[in-house]
């Protein structure tokens, strides 16, 4: 079996992309919208209100709220801040700093670390009871791949995992950061099995999923089932460099090595300073002239 050189498919680009597609962008529903929980988030609202009532008079988080209704952000988490100084066990307070840090703009700046912390004091607050806590659980996850994969952060990712197994499976990102979690840590056939079950995902996102197969069928040396799935990604998006890369590898590895190329003239046609498809291209042409142009 032909074999080129180690590590000439980008597996980390597409791991670390899922997070950059998705962060920000899907939201877990209101729990209300669920009819089988209603009685459940009935119980939530009643249990967060006793545990509340005894904030409801603290003038910083009387002013934080106003200001958080009022649009002016910025404001608000200067009186929020103070109120969970004075009060750690406000929960809403954390919450809503939360929110904040996730969907405004404080002084120019987005302050994920901030959103995840809130939203984690939020979870240990709330735990196992609290309207917005599959919200906080999904977003807290969010961000810990990302840092877990970029710093390597074990205990990050597996607090993650835990949350995101604590979610509804049918939440397509759920899925998609499962099986971003299972591929780092080289679970290949959980990774199929979490890809394989996101559904209902906009082209962006699909992609992902499918240069995600890809991949964890390559490290599993299942090089058929990894050409089928890159070649979708690639007709999802022909201008998908690492996806032109990695099927033209997959190729390699089953010896069409003439199909090969062509993917890898492509993915340098995108971009004429990818080194691993230029290295990856030098080396199928050197085959080839071996063999006649076979």
């Amino acid at each position: 079996m032909i074999k080129p050189l180690k590590k000439r498919y980008s597996i980390s680009i597409i791991i670390l992309s899922i997070f950059i597609i998705i962060f920000g962008i899907k939201y877990i529903e209101n729990p209300y919208k669920y009819s089988r929980y209603s009685m459940v988030s009935y119980c939530q609202l009643t249990i967060e209100s006793i545990k509340d009532r005894k904030f409801l008079k603290n003038p910083n988080f009387i002013k934080g709220k106003k200001e958080y209704e009022r649009g002016n952000y910025e404001k608000a988490v200067i009186y929020l801040s103070k109120e969970i100084g004075e009060h750690d066990d406000n929960a809403q307070a954390h919450y809503l700093l939360g929110q904040i840090y996730e969907e405004h703009f404080i002084n120019g700046n987005k302050y994920y670390a901030k959103m995840a912390e809130n939203y984690q004091k939020y979870i240990e607050l709330r735990r196992p009871y609290g309207t917005h806590l599959k919200h906080a659980k999904l977003k807290v996850a969010q961000f810990y791949v990302k840092e877990g994969l970029e710093k390597r952060d074990t205990k990050k990712l597996q607090i993650a995992e835990d949350y995101l197994n604590s979610l509804e499976k049918s939440e397509s990102s759920v899925g998609m950061y499962l099986g971003a979690i299972y591929l780092n840590a080289e679970k290949y056939d959980k990774a199929i099995e979490q890809f394989e079950k996101a559904g209902n995902l906009p082209s962006a996102e699909l992609k992902l999923k499918y240069n995600s197969l890809g991949l964890a069928y390559i490290r599993k040396n299942k090089y058929s089932e990894a050409e089928k799935a890159l070649e979708v990604a690639v007709l999802i998006d022909p201008q998908d460099k690492y996806a032109q890369n990695n099927l033209g590898f997959t190729y390699v590895q089953q010896g069409k090595l003439s199909k090969a190329k062509l993917h890898f003239v492509e993915a340098l046609r995108i971009d004429s300073s990818y080194e691993n498809a230029r290295r990856n291209l030098e080396w199928v042409e050197e085959e080839l002239e071996k063999r006649g142009g076979v």
